[in-house]
C-alpha cells in the first residue's frame, strides 16, 4: 500500500527537542506532535506533553482517531496532576501559561477488503496535514487557529528588533553576542502579549491544544475523506514552514506544502534551514525564533 516514505525530525535552537511523531505502517497510523513550552520558568516542558501523547497514541487500542486523541489529553491530565501532586479537577486552576500542552495531527487510514477505503483525522494546534491527488491538485485538510495569534507577536517583535539595530548601528552586522542580547530583549518586550494569547487556549476567542483538561476535548477537530485518487499524505509541525517576507505570510502553509509534494521532505526540511541561516535577525523573514523543532512524515501510496 505504501509505495514510499520520508520522515524529518530535527531540533530547533531550543535545549530539547518538543516535537515527537508517531510512524505505524502496520496499522496505518501516523501522527505528528509539537510540543508548547511553558511561558513561565519552572514549569513543566512540552516536551512532557508531547512525550505522553506519542505514547498514548502509538499504544492505544481504540481505532477511531478522534477517541485516541481524546485518550491521549485524558491521560496527560493525570500526569500532569500527579506531577504537580494536585487532583485532576484543579488543571483547569492552573494558569494556561503554564501548562505542558501539545499541538498534534494524527491519521489513521482505513482498509477494507485489503483496500484503503478511508482516511480520517483529528488535530488541534499547528500541526497541518495535506494531501496530493493523483492529478497533481494538493487540499488542504486543517486549520492553524494559533497562526493570527503568533502573527500578533511576531510584528510586535520584528518593529522592536528593526528599531534596536537601527538605535544601535547594527545595520550590517550584529555579533553573536550583540544578537543573544538582543533576543533576550525581544522574549522580555513581547512576553504580556504572549502570555494574553496563550490564554486563549480552549476558547473560542483563541485555539484548540492538548493540555490534560476536559475542555480540550471539545476543540479537537476531526474528519473523514474517502481515499480515492490519493497520491500523497504530508504531516507537518509548524518548523517546517517555509518562512516567507509578512506580506506572503498567509500563503505559507500552501507554498510549504507545494514544495514538499514537488521536491520532497528532506529538501523542504534543507531550504527552511537555508532561510533560517541567513537571516539571523529576524527581520527579513520574521519569526518568534531563528529555528523551531521541525517534524514532519510525507507517505507517497
Amino acid at each position: 500500500m505504501i509505495y514510499s516514505k520520508e520522515i524529518f525530525y530535527k531540533q530547533g535552537i531550543g535545549q530539547t527537542n518538543e516535537d515527537r511523531y508517531v510512524y505505524n505502517d502496520e496499522s496505518l497510523f501516523f501522527s505528528v506532535i509539537d510540543g508548547a513550552t511553558p511561558l513561565e520558568k519552572g514549569s513543566i516542558s512540552g516536551s512532557f506533553a508531547a512525550d505522553i501523547v506519542q505514547k498514548t497514541l502509538s499504544n492505544s487500542k481504540e481505532q477511531n482517531v478522534f477517541e485516541r486523541l481524546k485518550e491521549a489529553n485524558l491521560v496527560l491530565g493525570k500526569k500532569i496532576s500527579s506531577t504537580l501532586n494536585k487532583n485532576i479537577e484543579t488543571i483547569d486552576n492552573l494558569s494556561k501559561e503554564l501548562r505542558s500542552s501539545c499541538g498534534c495531527i494524527a491519521v489513521q487510514i482505513i482498509v477494507e477488503k485489503g483496500s484503503i477505503i478511508r482516511l480520517d483525522y483529528a488535530h488541534v494546534g499547528d500541526c497541518m496535514l495535506f494531501v496530493q491527488y493523483d492529478n497533481g491538485r494538493i487540499r488542504q485538510l486543517t486549520f492553524d487557529h494559533i497562526e493570527k495569534l503568533d502573527q500578533e507577536s511576531i510584528n510586535i517583535a520584528t518593529e522592536f528588533r528593526k528599531k534596536w539595530i537601527k538605535q544601535n548601528n547594527f545595520e550590517e552586522y550584529i555579533s553573536a553576542e550583540d544578537l543573544e542580547i538582543l533576543n533576550r530583549k525581544v522574549k522580555e518586550h513581547i512576553k504580556t502579549v504572549l502570555i494574553k494569547n496563550r490564554r486563549k487556549l480552549n476558547s473560542k476567542e483563541g485555539y484548540g491544544i492538548i493540555d490534560g483538561s476536559e475542555k480540550a476535548n471539545y476543540f479537537i477537530e476531526y474528519g473523514s475523506i474517502p481515499f480515492h485518487n490519493i497520491k500523497k499524505l504530508l504531516l507537518l509541525s509548524d518548523g517546517l514552514q517555509i518562512p516567507l517576507p509578512i506580506e506572503k505570510n498567509e500563503q505559507a502553509w500552501n507554498i510549504t506544502a507545494e514544495y514538499a509534494f514537488q521536491n520532497s521532505l528532506y529538501s523542504l526540511g534543507d531550504y527552511v534551514e537555508m532561510i533560517e541561516e541567513k537571516d539571523p535577525n529576524l527581520t527579513k523573514y520574521p519569526r518568534l525564533k531563528k529555528a523551531d523543532d521541525k517534524t514532519g512524515i510525507l507517505i507517497s501510496f
